[in-house]
């Protein structure tokens, strides 16, 4: 009983120390950067539409023509979420040559620019002052994917 008593008492801070993990104490998550690049790698004129998800007059639209990027910049500011889902909260199409729209939610397992893990990425520098590059080229698969599953509305 006493091993089980010194097992317990040698646990318990062990998991103060793994709830911390690289979070502040105050709760931040360190300052630094985050930039999204997004390619235009197609023959194609793209257009990003996203807009919040409980708000659907708050459109933003950015047009990326063919072999040219688009950068979106966080300044690691809020909350995880905030600091690294681009789309985090929002509804987000493409639009190929202003006839093709692809809703990148709701094709699972081809969210394209919608999640993070599909981005390449570089990190430059670690916490507390990172700095990350995430970087997504559209390509002709994609657009070949979009034709082939194109979004019809509601």
């Amino acid at each position: 009983m006493d091993k089980l008593i010194k097992l317990a008492i040698g646990i318990i801070p062990l998991f103060g120390m793994i709830s911390c993990g690289d979070e502040d104490v105050d709760g931040g998550y360190g300052s630094g950067t985050v930039n999204y690049t997004i390619v235009n790698g197609t023959k194609h004129k793209c257009v990003i539409e996203s807009f919040p998800i409980h708000n659907s007059t708050a459109l933003t639209r950015e047009e990326i023509v063919s072999g040219d990027s688009v950068i979106y910049h966080t300044n690691g500011e809020g909350s995880y979420s905030t600091m690294y889902d681009l789309f985090n909260d929002k509804q987000v199409y493409l639009l190929f040559d202003d006839s093709v729209k692809y809703d990148c939610l709701s094709n699972k397992n081809h969210e394209m620019i919608a999640l993070d893990r599909n981005y390449k990425l570089d990190v430059i520098s670690e916490y507390p002052d990172y700095h990350y590059e995430y970087r997504y080229v559209i390509t002709e698969d994609d657009y070949e994917y979009a034709k082939a599953h194109p979004y019809k509305g509601e």
